[in-house]
């Protein structure tokens, strides 16, 4: 072998080492990251008279640096109601936020800013095309449930007398319509021949949204649907992820995703039935491993694969079904679990700020940014909510321990082999 030939095969060796070791690298960087970030804490207020922190404004104008920049419509190719639902969280989550800000704030201006161009969007005759107009609750329960709540949010926040005439009728018509479906059938379709019970949950909650910022009209009506929805719950006493859009008998249990996001709804809508359905959905789909928590997608013992409501599964647990079941847990008083998860997700998503701008998965996912601030902003502080991590540190040691390891070996130096370097003498 020539000197030079050696010379080569010796730094390819080198290089062909670094790309096996530098993954290695990457997450023994990433799990000290993690075991730093799991400890977050909320920044001090926004300003002296806001109750929000600075940390969760600076999520919301991240979010609204890439709604600007059409993260929304990006949104619409990735799921069947991208660019609605984009909106819809993201204002909502403003909604939450604005819950805690001064009125004459610039913060607030800000928020509500949004929360008025969010609704146009979603109310434009091209959001509208996504779905079908001829249906019996015209197009369809999800796009009318999401839409109207949002709506009523946002007369919520209005003062009576600086109330749209014009968005306060379509408000009132959309309940209307609502009434009449659920009343004719519990679980309107969102899609020819296809329901999902969450998508029904917003349009329930703004019937009793209706009833506490205007005059009360459908408490009847909402009591009866109550009291169909619980002859038609699963084999688990949960109501069904998907059914049978003539018959409403379930099609596909509960599951961790929309059994996070009904909660949030239902509790709005009666609490006992609300908390009686918690305590199921806890026993059967809050779990831990490797000492951190979260929301299975499937129920404890079943397993199953990710699609479009559930995001990625991950070891069992639902990425959309953690990240809004923060704000589930938080709703129902379990402050401790809420801000452990909410700990998490700060380290796992890799939450970074930026020029007054933080983002989450280094910005490649804002949908998942509007969940995060969807239920970050709705979390109760009710006292001494600081997690625990001590279980997740002793974990995360040993792989770093063994990671090390490996780098160590893969990068130290070796001996020159001696039969090798007598086939260099020519």
């Amino acid at each position: 072998m020539f000197p030079n030939e050696r010379t080569y095969l010796v730094r390819m060796r080198k290089i062909i080492t670094l790309l096996f070791a530098s993954p290695l690298l990457v997450v023994m960087i990433a799990i000290v990251f993690i075991n730093v970030r799991v400890y977050y804490e909320e920044d001090s207020a926004a300003s002296t008279t806001d109750s929000i922190n600075e940390d969760l404004v600076h999520t919301l104008y991240g979010i609204k640096d890439a709604v600007n920049a059409g993260a929304d419509t990006d949104m619409q190719a990735i799921y069947p109601e991208g660019h609605v639902f984009m909106n819809v969280i993201y204002a909502l989550a403003w909604c939450n936020a604005m819950e805690k800000l001064n009125t004459n704030s610039e913060y607030y201006r800000t928020g509500y800013s949004e929360i008025q161009m969010c609704w146009a969007k979603i109310n434009s005759k091209s959001a509208r095309t996504q779905f079908e107009e001829d249906l019996p609750l015209a197009y369809g329960a999800f796009y009318t449930g999401w839409s109207n709540y949002l709506l009523g949010r946002k007369l919520s926040l209005d003062r009576p007398d600086q109330r749209d005439p014009a968005q306060l009728q379509l408000f009132k018509e959309n309940c209307e319509r609502i009434a009449h479906a659920i009343q004719a059938n519990p679980f309107p379709v969102s899609y020819y021949a296809q329901a999902w019970p969450a998508d029904v949950m917003p349009c329930v909650a703004s019937l009793r949204l209706h009833d506490q910022i205007l005059e009360a009209k459908y408490k009847a009506v909402v009591e009866k649907w109550l009291k169909t929805i619980v002859t038609k719950l699963d084999p688990n006493g949960l109501i069904p992820h998907a059914v049978n859009p003539l018959t409403g008998k379930t099609v596909e249990s509960a599951r961790g995703s929309s059994q996070s996001l009904m909660l949030i709804f239902l509790q709005q809508v009666d609490r006992e039935l609300a908390q009686a359905h918690y305590q199921k959905y806890k026993k059967l789909f809050l779990d831990t491993t490797f000492g951190l928590s979260g929301i299975r997608e499937y129920p404890k013992g079943h397993s199953g694969e990710g699609d479009v409501d559930s995001g990625p599964v991950i070891l069992g647990y639902g990425g959309a079904a953690t990240i809004v079941g923060m704000q589930t847990l938080s709703a129902f008083g379990d402050d401790q679990q809420a801000a452990k998860i909410r700990n998490e997700v700060e380290g796992l998503a890799f939450g970074i700020t930026a020029g007054g701008k933080k983002k989450y998965f280094f910005g490649t996912l804002p949908m998942a940014d509007a969940f995060i601030a969807w239920s970050h902003t709705a979390l109760n502080k009710r006292g001494n909510e600081t997690p625990s991590f001590g279980a997740f540190h002793l974990y995360s040691s040993l792989v770093f321990f063994v990671g090390a390891i490996w780098f160590w070996i893969l990068m130290s130096p070796r001996k020159p082999d001696s039969k090798a370097s007598m086939n260099t003498v020519w």
